[in-house]
């Protein structure tokens, strides 16, 4: 087998796109991207240009981070192509939510503590509204308010079913998911 049949069929088992949309994706990629990896400035341009035109700086730091699923500080074809996949049309509310946690769980250790969720929340804030500062004020402050509902015992970090609860429910979650489906 070679490289790219390779490739194409773990990109295959680990997504819900079709052998033909990868291939093309592949194609694309090696055509930009001789190395075989790509760069955070990168990923921000290939994000802005074919699943949201909006860009933030800080929001596409956050989606390298889950990109680089076997966090090398790189991230690959295989992971460019399965990260796009998660966006989507095929991907269902519940995949939404765990990638909204997924991104927001910064050192990727399972929970989410009161300072990821201001870096997502801000990250989130400034691709919406105009004036950084206002954003950042505005994120700390429903930051702390979501932090406080979703900590259900009260402990310093929310697990992925507390996010899930109160996400799906919350207008900034629900806000978020839509952000997350390209609506």
């Amino acid at each position: 087998m070679s490289k790219d049949e390779d490739l194409i069929e773990r990109v295959a088992k680990e997504s819900n796109l079709s052998e033909h949309d990868i291939r093309l994706m592949l194609k694309k990629c090696q055509e930009d991207y001789p190395s075989g990896f790509i760069s955070k400035d990168d990923l921000a341009s290939i994000f802005s240009a074919t699943i949201h035109q909006k860009h933030s700086e800080a929001f596409s730091d956050l989606l390298y981070n889950v990109f680089d699923k076997n966090n090398d500080g790189h991230v690959d074809f295989v992971e460019l192509l399965c990260g796009l996949a998660l966006f989507s049309e095929g991907a269902s509310y519940d995949e939404l939510l765990n990638l909204s946690f997924e991104i927001c769980d910064v050192d990727k250790n399972g929970i989410v503590d009161l300072k990821e969720l201001i870096k997502f929340m801000t990250s989130v804030y400034s691709l919406s509204i105009r004036k950084r500062k206002h954003a950042k004020q505005l994120a700390q402050e429903d930051a702390r308010r979501l932090y406080a509902e979703m900590s259900m015992n009260h402990r310093v970090a929310v697990t992925l079913e507390e996010w899930k609860t109160v996400i799906s429910k919350d207008p900034f979650g629900k806000n978020v998911i839509k952000f997350l489906s390209g609506e």
